[in-house]
């Protein structure tokens, strides 16, 4: 199963069977996503960047309940009872644009959104908010046709292109001629600068990242601003961003194109009813000429194109061969075989989410994906898993944003970025992006960013009916300043338990913050700050030098910085009291600074002060046949593998003194040191001599 940091975009079905093995969906399975439609078919999709999805057609309910023609779910499937437009017909293109309007396309004369008193003529093209309602400001009223598709250019003026022959923006004294297709501004009123004046219909439209466009449809021939004669363009053409005609690009098919699609190489995908240069699917070269490498081959009708970040192509329409109304096929126009949803009926709209699932709108009632054993029923609206859609969106260098793409999330005509420095509360533009070479990914440069900032990627898909609908997907990141650690040249004992690190920004949330220490040493970070965090549970340290990387929310804090040297108890001890850790000096093991008779080595053991003068009392007492002697003993010392031995001699002797018959038991335990009783046998010679042996680690 593959999975991504936000997406994953493999489910799984369990059955009921316990001993029964779990399987998992594949690309082109059903998504458990049913919204019941109840009309005639789905001809417009698109997604906007909240995740919430947008259905257009010819229908009258969702969900059960009453929708006319189009409708919008929310990002779990649910139905959007905020957004209601209530087309009066057909609604056959959308597209979303970034202030989250939403415009429409169709044979619709009228709106009455969200239950309004009366309802408000619009001809075909209209514009509502985000909630549904109508947006009055915009009004381009075309007339004498329809519109089949919509593209939004990144200065905000939207194309139109369809069978209408007249446009009357906005309540416009006169009415304008534009053949088929036009350009209007943000507001819906006229671009009187653009009218490449088509003889036919314009079905499908792709606006290329240098702002030509690609057109295609029934027409034959432009007429660019009303130049004379017209140039013959067979059912394909691309204009300047000005409407003339780029005398370029001729790949000249034989019948209707009715989608057009842009990859990211610049090749341009065909689909259509045509048999030259293909068969109803077809890719040219960014000049026009044919790309001889790809040959799908499809036996009727394409209406629908969606290409996916790796270079496949899903293709939708009313064809049995290569496969039942929807294919995918590999880069190389080879089939993909693993991908086989088999509607039972026409595919009119095809387009993709963020996490890479397919939307498919239609006619069909039903589907039977990749072999399954009995159809599943879907009226007009259906959603299939995909492989993993992989986005990842970073900040290189305060001048840099990268969004790398790849997997199936869906290939963008556009990108642009945003900045915000209050949490995500605002945004301000940073500008437009450029793709990097041919490939799917995305950059901006040239920035000046802050230390802490966040970042929203949005780019524009395309899909629907005539592939003539586009949406918005998103991704937002969040850049903190790397963390840094502070050098600490302070000693830590080696049977500490608990370290602080002190540096900057650290995650205020303890589990945001790891530590690796070198050359050993594990721990945990149980509190944080963001200039200190304090490490817990430290095991397996090394005497020396303690180093300490620090990785907080991904990013690492470098090189290793010593945040400690790693003593033994009794060099921890001298430093505490000495202000050092060499034996040597006032702090040598032999050494006796307070003159009380007691060295350091047996101050460190028993618990004592050695700047104070003690009286080391370790009385030894007569009971019955024992001899019974009593001694501090440092927990913190014995711990550290100090050894002490009790042992006794009647002689005095060097070689006389022994262990034998010595037991010991801690009386009592208190402020770090026990009282420890050593008895041992009383002996027969009339007297016995008891001492106290310690020896440090070594």
């Amino acid at each position: 199963m593959n999975c991504h940091p936000t997406l994953c975009t493999i489910a799984a079905s369990f059955t009921l069977l316990a001993a029964a093995p779990t399987s998992f969906a594949a690309p082109g399975d059903i998504d458990p996503l049913n919204v019941s439609i109840t009309g005639s078919h789905v001809f417009a999709t698109a997604v906007q960047p909240d995740g919430k999805t947008i259905i257009a057609g010819s229908f009258t309910e969702v969900l059960g309940v009453g929708r006319n023609n189009i409708a919008r779910l929310n990002a779990n499937g649910t139905l959007d009872t905020t957004f209601n437009p209530s087309a009066n017909n057909e609604v056959s293109c959308v597209a979303v644009q970034p202030d989250g309007k939403v415009l429409l396309g169709g044979t619709f004369n009228y709106l009455q959104p969200n239950g309004a008193a009366s309802a408000a003529m619009r001809n075909g093209i209209a514009r509502v908010n985000a909630d549904g309602t109508l947006d009055t400001g915009f009004d381009p009223n075309a007339g004498y046709g329809q519109i089949y598709c919509l593209a939004l250019q990144a200065d905000g003026k939207v194309l139109l292109g369809g069978s209408f022959i007249t446009l009357q923006p906005n309540g416009a004294f006169s009415v304008e001629t534009r053949n088929r297709i036009a350009r209007v501004n943000a507001d819906g009123t006229l671009d009187m600068t653009f009218n490449p004046n088509a003889n036919d219909s314009v079905n499908s439209m792709a606006v290329q990242t240098d702002g030509k466009v690609i057109l295609g449809g029934g027409f034959t021939t432009l007429r660019p601003n009303g130049a004379s004669p017209a140039t013959t363009r067979n059912r394909i053409a691309r204009v300047n961003a000005d409407g003339t005609l780029d005398m370029t690009f001729n790949p000249n098919a034989n019948n209707s194109v009715t989608s057009v699609a842009v990859q990211a190489d610049g090749k341009v995908l065909l689909g259509g009813i045509f048999s030259t240069p293909r068969s109803c699917i077809a890719r040219v070269n960014a000049d026009g000429t044919l790309d001889g490498t790809f040959i799908p081959i499809a036996n009727n009708w394409v209406t629908s194109l969606a290409v996916q970040a790796d270079g496949k192509v899903l293709f939708g329409g009313n064809f049995s061969t290569p496969t039942n109304s929807i294919a995918r096929v590999n880069a190389d126009g080879t089939l993909d075989t693993d991908f086989n949803p088999s509607p039972n009926s026409y595919v009119t709209s095809v387009a993709m989410q963020a996490n890479g699932k397919v939307l498919l709108g239609g006619l069909f009632t039903t589907l039977q994906p990749n072999g399954a054993g009995s159809p599943t029923s879907r009226n007009f609206f259906a959603r299939l898993d995909n492989d993993a859609a992989i986005q990842t969106l970073s900040k290189p260098s305060a001048t840099q944003v990268l969004w790398n793409r790849s997997g199936a999330s869906p290939e963008l005509s556009a990108v642009t970025f945003e900045q915000s420095t209050n949490g995500g509360a605002t945004w301000t533009p940073l500008g437009t992006g450029t793709r990097l070479g041919s490939t799917a990914n995305w950059q901006i440069t040239g920035l000046n960013l802050p230390n802490s900032v966040r970042i929203r990627a949005r780019g524009r898909t395309a899909g629907g009916y005539y592939s003539g609908s586009s949406g918005l997907i998103e991704q937002v990141a969040a850049f903190t300043p790397p963390p840094s650690v502070t050098q600490n040249l302070g000693t830590l004992a080696i049977s500490a338990t608990t370290l602080t690190i002190t540096g900057t920004n650290f995650s205020t949330t303890p589990g945001n913050n790891t530590v690796v220490f070198t050359p050993a040493g594990t721990g945990t970070v149980t509190s944080s700050t963001a200039t200190s965090l304090t490490v817990t549970s430290l095991s397996g340290l090394a005497l020396g030098t303690l180093n300490a990387v620090v990785t907080t929310n991904g990013q690492s804090s470098g090189a290793a910085v010593q945040v400690a040297s790693v003593v033994s108890a009794l060099q921890n001890w001298r430093q505490t009291f000495f202000g050092s850790t060499s034996n040597t000096g006032n702090a040598a093991d032999g050494a006796d600074p307070d003159s009380d008779g007691v060295v350091n080595l047996l101050e460190y053991a028993t618990g004592q002060n050695p700047n104070m003068r003690n009286s080391l009392s370790t009385p030894a007492t007569r009971n019955g046949d024992n001899y019974e002697f009593t001694y501090p003993r440092s927990i913190a010392a014995l711990n550290a593998s100090t050894v002490f031995i009790v042992e006794w001699s009647d002689t005095l002797a060097a070689d006389s003194w022994s262990i034998a018959g010595v037991s010991e038991a801690v009386l009592s335990s208190n402020g770090g040191v026990q009282q420890v009783k050593a008895t041992l046998t009383a002996g027969s010679a009339g007297r016995r001599f008891v001492r106290l042996r310690v020896t440090a680690p070594p």
